[in-house]
């Protein structure tokens, strides 16, 4: 099969701003696929992108997940010269996913994702097949070649305290956000995206001061075009689990005595002064990764010298603490609906009739961890 090497598709995320009335811009982000020319460096925006621009619940997240899985295919199905759409056939996805070396589950979000593409084709009459659903299950290979390494998503509980301490020691402008995210859940997006004045501090009905943070879908950075795609899964209040005692409003107050900049509300900043892109938190916590493992590695303890071992065997990115929560809140109740209420999930349905009891569970959560650590190692030094 000769491969075209005039041309690529791609996808471009494209941000309009506009100023509102009260001053303050707006930014709108979408995705748009194309053909690249390479020979002339020029990008023609594909009719392919009303597929991106019309999926359901369509945030930006969506639209780049659905455009990872169809700009690749048509890179796959067009390396040959003659190719047309309309030549389009249900092996042509098969041997596709057979060719990804990714992780089954991957592979089977890929398969959905190329199922929905197909279906679009069809509906606007682009080609046509039987309807016999699903179009891929089954029928493609699951097998990784290579060494890829596994995801894990969740930390032993007792080196808990030991990894938000190297936070704090390490990469302090981000120790506030690595606490957000292993006991509220946050996801990275959501992280670089708060604003002070999205934070409000309230005493629970034990007189302890947590957090709560109203979590919206916003761009921080409207002048990058692919380092800030800050999108809330679901805008939510979520509240923050005070675990360690006043750990929480102590890295809250150091933090905002240090880090907050006049020019921005933006609670995690860059060395510019500038908003923290996703891209920038992600490489601070790599480097907390590394020294954590180094930690492990030179301990006494031989349990925590074999755990570093493992740490760096596996895969693992900020995501680990969204784990990290969703574990100690399973741990205190076992409804997959109180589970649910506290991670933000969009499948709220279920959830709803547990409203009531939210802050007993997040006080067991509190209880345990606290119990847990009590009299162990110092979490400020």
């Amino acid at each position: 099969m000769k491969k075209n090497n005039n041309y690529r598709w791609v996808k471009h995320i494209i941000k309009e701003v506009s100023e509102l009335e009260d001053g303050k811009t707006e930014v709108i982000q979408y995705v748009v696929i194309g053909r690249q020319d390479l020979r002339f460096d020029l990008f023609l925006v594909s009719p392919y992108t009303d597929f991106i621009l019309n999926l359901p619940h369509n945030k930006t997240t969506t639209q780049i997940a659905y455009a990872n899985v169809v700009v690749p295919f048509l890179n796959y199905v067009y390396e040959h010269p003659d190719f047309e759409i309309d030549k389009l056939t249900v092996q042509d996805g098969i041997d596709f996913l057979n060719s990804l070396n990714v992780t089954p589950y991957t592979k089977h979000l890929y398969s959905c994702r190329l199922e929905a593409f197909y279906i679009y084709l069809q509906d606007k009459g682009i080609i046509s097949f039987n309807k016999h659903f699903p179009l891929f299950k089954g029928k493609y290979k699951n097998i990784v070649k290579g060494s890829k390494k596994e995801v894990i998503h969740n930390l032993k509980a007792e080196y808990i305290p030991l990894f938000i301490n190297t936070a704090v020691e390490v990469v302090p402008e981000i120790a506030l956000g690595v606490y957000l995210q292993c006991f509220g859940g946050l996801r990275i997006s959501e992280v670089s995206a708060i604003e002070y004045e999205n934070i409000s501090l309230k005493c629970d009905s034990a007189g302890i001061r947590t957090m709560v943070i109203n979590l919206k879908d916003k761009d921080l950075r409207p002048d990058t075009e692919y380092g800030f795609i800050a999108k809330s899964k679901k805008n939510r209040k979520q509240e923050i689990i005070p675990a360690f005692g006043d750990l929480l409003c102590t890295l809250y107050e150091v933090h905002k005595g240090k880090y907050k900049q006049e020019t921005t509300d933006a609670v995690f900043i860059d060395e510019k002064g500038l908003p923290m892109t996703n891209y920038t938190y992600a490489n601070k916590f790599a480097k907390l990764k590394r020294a954590f493992i180094q930690k492990l590695k030179e301990a006494e303890d031989f349990e925590a010298q074999a755990y570093a071992m493992y740490l760096k065997s596996y895969k693992w990115k900020t995501h680990i603490c969204r784990g990290i929560f969703s574990n100690q809140v399973a741990n205190a109740t076992n409804n997959i609906g109180e589970i649910a209420l506290w991670r933000g999930d969009s499948s709220m349905t279920s959830a709803l009739t547990y409203l009531n009891n939210k802050e007993e569970v997040g006080k067991d959560v509190e209880n345990i961890l606290d119990e847990l650590y009590k009299g162990g190692y110092s979490l400020w030094q």
